[in-house]
């Protein structure tokens, strides 16, 4: 999963094709040859909608919603294979809260959609990484991702903000140190929280 802050070339686009009255800023992307369409009812707050974007012309078509199988539906829900030049498009709401939109394009497609993959140091795939994963304060504790890194991968304070600084002056991380899409983006390597 890409995660994406809708500023990527032709993103706010795609997204206006099926849903013109969307004005959100939660955008994934999701490279794959096959998609389920799940959720296409209303089930205790959730639902998913889904439609077709030609990528040459932004043309959309409705793509079909089935009713629970108790109500005549398909008993497994339905895969729709992506060829490439088309993208599948779904707006998904859970539990009454707005998860955004979410693009299934054909691999093929994916390198003219994305941005350039961001290059970092050791210092900052390790801060990315526990910023994705840990929540920095829970139970009294605070700080918890630097500790975290300290005892897994032995980084120091000094190169810990170090590498913090550096990531928010390129937008990977905001001013209060959270991580943004272009941040979740990154590869860490090995590096995991």
């Amino acid at each position: 999963m890409t995660y994406l802050n809708g500023n990527e070339k032709n993103i706010q686009r795609l997204a206006r094709a099926v849903f013109p009255s969307y004005r959100g800023r939660k955008f994934q992307f999701r490279a794959t040859e096959t998609v389920t369409l799940t959720g296409t009812y209303w089930d205790g707050g959730s639902r998913s909608e889904y439609g077709g974007v030609n990528l040459s012309n932004f043309r959309a078509a409705n793509l079909p919603q089935f009713d629970p199988p108790e109500f005549g539906g398909p008993a497994s829900a339905p895969k729709i294979d992506i060829r490439p030049g088309m993208a599948v498009v779904e707006h998904s709401i859970s539990a009454g809260r707005d998860t955004g939109i979410t693009f299934y394009i054909h691999p093929s497609d994916a390198p003219s959609l994305l941005p350039e993959p961001e290059s970092v140091t050791e210092d900052e795939q390790i801060v990315l990484a526990f910023t994705n994963a840990l929540q920095n304060s829970y139970g009294g504790r605070s700080n918890i991702r630097f500790t975290e890194a300290k005892r897994r991968y032995g980084i120091t304070a000094d190169r810990w903000t170090a590498a913090q600084e550096q990531l928010k002056g390129r937008k990977l991380l905001r001013k209060n140190g959270s991580i943004t899409p272009a941040g979740r983006n990154v590869d860490t390597g090995d590096y995991r929280a």
